[in-house]
């Protein structure tokens, strides 16, 4: 009885959100009252002011105030430099100004209230590792005379007085009106606009650039990650085994979405756009150019995995007939045996 209580109460609350309008919270106000037990009705006070609340803060789904808020905050960036007037790094968190730990705080109050918004809606299961992804800002296209001051700016403490100051002409005469350098921006603006939807307009060209690159992989490009023994161990079996075990949890928490958005000092998030690519994907060779392509299962298990070893390559199975992982001592066996 208290279950079908409860179940009835989520969906008339899911009901009153999607139905939500700031002229119309009253109506919500009623569909949450209707919902609650006679013994709950004493708080028809306290509904009539979380209703309009409720729906400026995460009643509207991807248009909500909150997600429109955070996004229109993100665009800001002032928080991460200096601004007493004294030159330096950031500062830390016990010596920021007032303002700073406002924004930092209001941005908290949002990721609550969009933790609460996939709670109502329903949608909290999948977790909150892409919840935010539709808030953060394009990545910004500095002017072309920041640009050249930055470029300057980061070559002076190595040139040579009248090396620099020959670059420095040459800057110059690049960033000039009707030089070449506007343009050169005006295509890269041009590029950027055409990228509207997407956080990153630079994204396509630095990868097209990257596998183009006829350079060998190893150390050049490819990426490489340590192993972490918790257990010291001289079996190099041993250690591959801990090393795939720690991938598979790893993979299975993106696929289950269980890991939250990366965030600076727990407040400001990060894109999360590359941790779909992280497993599941190739580099495939081309003559003048290599492509990248992702496969991802249907299921959320990783079927077999690949191991390299005196130039040969193996694959063997990781997962049991039910998708069960296989435990750290089954995979050291696999790999000793391949």
């Amino acid at each position: 009885r208290i279950g079908r209580r409860r179940e009835s109460f989520t969906r008339r609350a899911k009901q009153a959100m999607s139905l939500a309008k700031p002229w119309s919270w009253l109506r919500s106000a009623e569909h949450l009252w209707l919902a609650l037990p006679s013994s709950g009705r004493f708080g028809l006070t306290c509904l009539s002011v979380a209703a309009p609340l409720a729906f400026f803060f995460v009643g509207g789904g991807p248009g909500s105030l909150a997600r429109k808020s955070m996004r229109l905050l993100l665009f800001y960036r002032g928080w991460m430099y200096r601004d007493s007037g004294q030159l330096g790094g950031v500062k830390t968190s016990s010596k920021m100004q007032l303002r700073k730990r406002m924004y930092l705080a209001s941005l908290r109050v949002l990721w609550h209230a969009i933790e609460s918004e996939r709670w109502l809606l329903g949608r909290g299961k999948r977790g909150l590792l892409y919840a935010v992804q539709d808030t953060l800002p394009q990545l910004p296209l500095p002017k072309l005379r920041d640009t050249c001051q930055r470029f300057l700016a980061s070559l002076r403490p190595v040139l040579r007085s009248e090396e620099y100051e020959h670059l420095a002409n040459l800057v110059s005469e690049l960033a000039s009106r009707g030089g070449s350098g506007e343009a050169l921006q005006a295509g890269v603006e041009r590029k950027a606009g055409a990228c509207q939807g997407q956080q990153s307009w630079v994204e396509e060209a630095w990868e097209d650039e990257l596998l183009a690159r006829r350079d060998p992989l190893p150390v050049n490009s490819n990426w490489y990650g340590l192993d972490r023994l918790d257990t010291p161990t001289s079996s190099q079996a041993r250690r591959a085994a801990l090393l795939i075990s720690g991938a598979l949890r790893f993979q299975r928490h993106i696929a289950v979405e269980k890991l939250q958005p990366l965030r600076i000092m727990d407040v400001v998030p990060l894109c999360m756009h590359q941790y779909r690519r992280m497993f599941f994907t190739s580099r495939i060779p081309g003559r003048a150019r290599d492509s990248l392509e992702t496969r991802a299962p249907t299921g959320r298990t990783v079927p077999h995995v690949a191991v390299m070893c005196k130039g040969q390559t193996f694959a063997f199975d990781v997962c049991h007939a039910n998708g069960q992982h296989l435990s750290v001592d089954e995979l050291e066996y696999q790999v000793q045996t391949s």
